[in-house]
């Protein structure tokens, strides 16, 4: 199912646990990810996005060329 795709875009990112678990998935199914943008909710305090991001950087990728952007 993800054999092709090449970028996503995730907007209004709450940073709540099925965030992580969506990111997981295509993180490390997607072995033709090129880039991943993921646009913040007006909601969330800085602290709660620096922790989510550095979670989100962590994950093991199936693409080795991937990069991933934050987005406020």
């Amino acid at each position: 199912m993800l054999t092709n795709l090449t970028a996503i875009k995730f907007s209004k990112c709450e940073g709540h646990k099925k965030d992580m678990k969506f990111l997981e998935y295509v993180l490390g199914n997607a072995k033709a990810l090129k880039t991943v943008t993921i646009r913040w909710e007006n909601v969330l305090c800085i602290e709660k996005e620096q922790w989510f991001s550095q979670q989100v950087l962590d994950i093991p990728r199936a693409s080795l060329h991937s990069e991933i952007y934050f987005r406020s």
